[in-house]
């Protein structure tokens, strides 16, 4: 039998840094034509060091965003107690992962590091 922290560790381990792992592999191939792969492809031809800070940023971002979806799709269930002591149930809001994007989310809002919205208008 498994222990909690192991199972809890399969679970991060697969919903989370592996899924991560394997998006952020395919999004360096810069194959898209989207304005994160446009910005991208000008960042490594023009500015290396830009383009390394870019990938730690879209990394981290990219951990954060399978972090909550795997909470909310109830893979991994997690509750949060709020500072007066009330307790809210995470898992099973489908949108939780769409929190920290855009020029209203989590990043833009809380984030004292660089953030670039690839969704604005």
């Amino acid at each position: 039998m498994m222990r909690p922290v192991d199972e809890f560790g399969k679970l991060l381990m697969e919903h989370v840094r592996d899924d991560a792992i394997h998006e952020m592999d395919n999004q360096l191939l810069l194959r898209g034509k989207n304005s994160w792969a446009e910005r991208m492809k000008a960042a490594r031809d023009t500015d290396p060091e830009f383009f390394l800070k870019m990938v730690v940023m879209d990394t981290v971002d990219e951990t954060i965003f399978r972090l909550l979806l795997a909470i909310g799709n109830e893979h991994i269930k997690l509750s949060f107690e709020t500072e007066n002591g009330t307790v809210h149930k995470l898992t099973g809001d489908g949108e939780l992962h769409g929190w920290p994007m855009g020029k209203e989310g989590w990043i833009a809002e809380f984030s004292k590091e660089r953030f670039i919205d690839d969704f604005a208008d």
